[in-house]
This record gives C-alpha cells, sequence and structure tokens, in this order.
C-alpha cells in the first residue's frame, strides 16, 4: 500500500461534480467548537448555527445529530463519538467533518477548519452519509456505506492547496 498521486479533474468532470452535487453546506457547529468555529464559518459565506442557538445546548450527541438531519446540516465537531456507526447510522447522517482535537483558537485551528470547509462547502450533497475525519498533516479518511454491497468504504487522502492530491491505494 502506498500514496498515488492523483489526476487533477478536468473541466467537464468539474462541471459534472457541481452539476450533480452543487450545494452549498450548512453547518450545524457543535458545542466542541462554539464560538470561533461559528465565526469563521459564517465569515466565509456559510450559514452556520452553533448548537445552543437553536436549543440544543447539553443534549445528547443523538439529538444533534437528529436535528442535523431533519435540517441537512453538516456536523462539524472535534468530537470522535460521532464514528460510532451504531449511534450515528450512515443513512440517516446528513455528514459529519470531524476536526482533530486541540485547542479552539489559534492560527493551526482555523487553518484545519478552512480546508475542512473549502473540501466540503460547495458540494454537501456530495459527502451527505459520509464520516469525514481531518488528521494531523493535511490528511483526511474518509467512511461511509456502500449502497449495493452494505459494506463500509474507508478512502485516505492527503489534501494539497486546491483539494485532494494523493490517495492511498493498495498496490497488487
Amino acid at each position: 500500500m502506498s500514496w498515488k498521486r492523483m489526476a487533477e479533474p478536468n473541466k467537464s468532470d468539474k462541471a459534472w461534480l457541481a452539476r450533480e452535487f452543487g450545494k452549498k453546506a450548512r453547518f450545524l457547529v457543535d458545542e466542541t467548537l462554539t464560538g470561533l468555529g461559528t465565526e469563521v464559518l459564517t465569515g466565509m459565506g456559510y450559514n452556520a448555527v452553533e448548537a445552543g442557538q437553536v436549543g440544543l445546548a447539553g443534549h445528547s450527541d443523538e439529538d444533534i445529530f437528529a436535528f442535523a438531519w431533519s435540517e441537512k446540516r453538516l456536523i462539524i465537531t472535534q468530537d470522535r463519538d460521532f464514528l460510532d456507526d451504531r449511534r450515528f447510522p450512515f443513512n440517516r447522517n446528513s455528514g459529519i467533518l470531524v476536526l482533530p482535537g486541540g485547542p479552539v483558537d489559534g492560527e493551526g485551528f482555523i487553518a484545519a477548519l478552512r480546508t475542512a470547509v473549502n473540501l466540503v462547502g460547495r458540494y454537501h450533497r456530495l459527502f451527505e452519509g459520509q464520516k469525514i475525519v481531518f488528521g494531523e498533516g493535511r490528511e483526511i479518511a474518509i467512511r461511509d456505506r456502500d449502497p449495493e454491497s452494505g459494506a463500509i468504504k474507508r478512502r485516505r487522502y492527503k489534501l494539497g492547496r486546491h483539494g485532494a492530491e494523493y490517495e492511498w491505494v493498495d498496490d497488487d
């Protein structure tokens, strides 16, 4: 297994992606990111609400998950509990972005948040049903369920300045 450089999408591919999946994301900011997270998202022009603003302060993760699904909002959080597939199934998941843990302040956090939003923000529908974990070193892992087989798919990418540049692949 190794990292393989991905081909740059052509104009036709980009147009198809925009046509099929282009819908600007709306975000539900979990309590782990209250304050600066919402400020950065709204500053980037996105519709973002905090859990507390919609009456979910102190509520369970299940309540937050259900609200996000009903409102078609991507959850953005540092809470890895949202990765539990039994509690938070793929078929009722509007999309979950898990940012690296650590302090929610400073340039490192803002850079990670901006990277996450730049990746998913313009193509919300593409990320419905997916759990996206942003790790250190601009690596991301995406998990979802294959609609045909029901198997859980896992993919890993390294991000460059404009999106995914490398994909982790099995060498044959």
